[in-house]
């Protein structure tokens, strides 16, 4: 995996992204909590600069992330994931607890999605090959995904060499990986994580419900699950000092 070392006095906190994201969209919170932990970013595989794959599965991630850190010699590490990433958090720290000393899943439950993501997968099979500015392409765009914030997230996986644009994520990967099982098969079923665990989510967002929470406490019976008024999905972009806030008294209450 491609990970980028922002540095930092504290406990090693490694970062994952969702899907269709990067380190990059994590840049501005890791510099933030380097005052309470040495922090890293990762692209996972099919995203960003890291490598793309024929396998995508939650599965896939976990062990990506398990290898990472035995051959960087982690220590204790806690893990923070959104979304795709916060599922592959929990599957992690469910099967392997004695790897990791704390958990921080952002705006997921560890159970399995629906696929639901048809308009940003249309999007991305947008040839841009033809487009001469962002501009053009977003123009385009607008006749897939109506939502600006959405477009805006997607197109940060636009990539421009030789003069020419193209989708630097697995698109054909991906899709079939989301569309056709959905997220959330890899969870296991009889796990448990004792450890310390911080479930952040978005008042206005509705991947975590109410009852999800019974669920939470099932898996992670050490759970605080603490919600950000007015957040969607992408707290840690719009809300951003809250999210930090958050992320930073939570590291700080660790054993």
């Amino acid at each position: 995996m491609q990970h980028n070392d922002h540095g930092g006095e504290g406990p090693p906190l490694l970062i994952f992204h969702g899907l269709f994201g990067s380190a990059r969209n994590w840049t501005s919170i890791a510099k933030e909590l380097t005052d309470c932990a040495h922090v890293y970013t990762f692209d996972f595989r099919n995203h960003g600069d890291s490598p793309h794959t024929d396998s995508h599965t939650i599965q896939d991630l976990g062990d990506d992330i398990l290898y990472w850190i035995a051959e960087h010699k982690i220590q204790e590490p806690i893990l923070l994931g959104h979304s795709m990433g916060g599922m592959a958090v929990a599957a992690t720290a469910l099967g392997h607890p004695e790897d990791i000393r704390a958990a921080i899943i952002v705006d997921i439950a560890p159970r399995h999605y629906a696929p639901h993501h048809q308009k940003e997968f249309a999007a991305l099979k947008m040839d841009v090959s033809g487009y001469a500015s962002r501009g053009a392409i977003d123009a385009a765009m607008q006749n897939i995904h109506p939502d600006a914030m959405v477009r805006q997230f997607l197109q940060m996986n636009l990539e421009r060499t030789d003069g020419t644009y193209e989708w630097k994520i697995n698109v054909p990967v991906l899709e079939a990986a989301v569309m056709g099982a959905g997220i959330g098969d890899s969870i296991p079923e009889e796990g448990v994580f004792e450890g310390a665990t911080l479930f952040i989510t978005g008042g206005d967002s509705d991947y975590v419900q109410a009852e999800d929470h019974t669920l939470i406490m099932r898996y992670f019976p050490r759970a605080d699950i603490k919600t950000i008024i007015g957040a969607g999905h992408w707290m840690h972009y719009t809300h951003a000092n809250a999210f930090a806030q958050i992320v930073r008294r939570f590291i700080a209450g660790l054993d």
